[in-house]
């Protein structure tokens, strides 16, 4: 007598129980993101959001469409943002993605943060940032709670801008694109950006050129260290034109904020750097430069830190010409000299940097018969230049010199104008020892006689001035 095997009716009926639960959780699931895409979309949700947005930063925020996209994950969308800034700071469309798993958690975290084609006036960033301090300040807490949710729903998060211009207060032009992870103190723990555009008075379009950032260790309190690659490219040649390593310190304390590094310089290309005129670029110094940099700042807060900054930096041009400066023809013409060109076998000295003033000290260079030793001083001048002053002292081979001049020729040179237009004369004692010399050493020339009327004038000041 055969026995039959029961049929296992648990277990089937437990599957289609499953299967049956898991279609009705998509289901509501699907009513629920129906229902909250058509509530994202009334008057009444756009007008709640601007308005709360707007009591948070203080300037008044509008924007137009606002939808919900579900692939490749669900993301809130905002197009034509702007804030009523003067000027305005606009977006064509800001993306925010949540992280699936913690919302499904009920913990508010955004897993992406992208903004699309904005512009950003500093002028206006500046009117920004003042209406956030004053709502800090003005605050019974200078945390509130809603900066420090804003804080832990970007903790984690990847931000992508693609498209931003930003616009200087002097007409200067950034457009860049760059991804970042945003870490404690919302500070990148890794950071790639890429040029799209530049338009400042003095520079090559840099198009191309890409600057990484990479967080070294973890953030200790307010300290930050990270790793810095800058590969720097032209418009008017595509491949690499120098290259920037190092290292570089941020620390953020509640009264300051400090920068402190070390970088070094191999072979950047001063081309990329010179006059800009009908023409084009000028440069006023071309070669490579090589130079180790050590840097610090610290100021109230981060927009102040150009101005703070102070920076030694020991360099070396190679394959050196200074454009709009014939320092052999200056010498031996004693007087004003404008335009020509010196190549250079060698160019050494110190940069200084305060702020936006350069000092170059330690001046070396050299070039067959010529040698020339001294100091020079960029300082700014408006927006759009910068004035030199300072000294070299350039001395001509024997063989360049007749007889009775060799080896006492030192020639002081005044260097001024600006670094668009660069000028080298003499001093007043100078031209004066010069006539002297003309006349007491006629078979010398007037060089050994302005060397000689220097040194006087640096004893006599009073009457002859510098």
């Amino acid at each position: 007598m055969m026995l039959s095997m029961p049929k296992p009716v648990a277990s089937f009926n437990l599957w289609r129980f499953a299967r049956w639960t898991a279609l009705a959780v998509v289901l509501l699931v699907a009513v629920a993101l129906g229902a909250l895409w058509q509530w994202v979309q009334t008057d009444h949700f756009r007008q709640m959001l601007a308005r709360e947005a707007s009591a948070a930063l203080g300037v008044e925020l509008e924007f137009g469409a606002l939808g919900l996209s579900l692939r490749p994950l669900p993301a809130l969308r905002v197009d034509a943002v702007r804030l009523k800034t003067e000027p305005p700071l606009t977006a064509e469309r800001i993306e925010l993605r949540p992280s699936v798993p913690d919302l499904l958690a009920g913990r508010p975290v955004l897993a992406l943060l992208s903004v699309q084609k904005a512009k950003l006036p500093q002028v206006g960033v500046d009117g920004l940032l003042r209406r956030l301090d004053q709502k800090a300040q003005s605050a019974s807490n200078p945390a509130p709670k809603a900066s420090g949710g804003a804080a832990a729903a970007l903790l984690g998060s990847k931000l992508e801008l693609e498209d931003i211009v930003w616009q200087g207060p002097g007409g200067q032009v950034v457009g860049f694109d760059a991804s970042a992870r945003l870490g404690p103190g919302l500070l990148p723990t890794a950071l790639q950006l890429t040029l799209r555009q530049l338009r400042v008075n003095g520079l090559e379009d840099l198009r191309g050129t890409v600057l990484s950032l990479q967080q070294q260790g973890g953030a200790d309190g307010g300290a930050h260290s990270y790793a810095v690659d800058l590969r720097l490219r032209g418009v008017a040649t595509p491949a690499e034109r120098g290259r920037i390593t190092g290292q570089l310190n941020w620390k953020s304390a509640p009264t300051h904020v400090g920068l402190t590094g070390q970088l070094n310089t191999q072979g950047l290309d001063l081309r990329l750097v010179g006059k800009s005129t009908a023409k084009g670029l000028q440069p006023v110094l071309s070669g490579l430069l090589d130079a180790k940099t050590t840097l610090s700042a610290q100021a109230p807060a981060a927009a102040g830190l150009l101005d703070a900054l102070q920076a030694d930096s020991p360099l070396t041009v190679r394959q050196a010409v200074l454009h709009g400066m014939d320092l052999a023809k200056a010498v031996k013409t004693v007087g004003m000299s404008r335009g020509g060109e010196t190549p250079l076998n060698e160019l050494s000295g110190q940069l200084h940097t305060q702020g936006r003033a350069l000092q170059l000290t330690q001046l070396v260079a050299r070039s067959g018969v010529l040698g020339a030793t001294g100091q020079v001083a960029v300082s700014p001048q408006g927006a759009q230049s910068s004035k030199l002053s300072g000294q070299v002292h350039v001395a001509l081979g024997d063989q360049a010199l007749p007889d009775a001049a060799k080896g006492i020729v030192g020639v002081p040179l005044q260097v001024g104008g600006t670094l668009e237009s660069p000028e080298l004369s003499l001093s007043r004692s100078a031209l004066i020892g010069a006539a002297v010399g003309s006349v007491l050493m006629p078979g010398a020339g007037t060089a050994a006689g302005a060397s000689l009327g220097d040194r006087v004038g640096e004893k006599l000041k009073g009457i002859f001035g510098k």
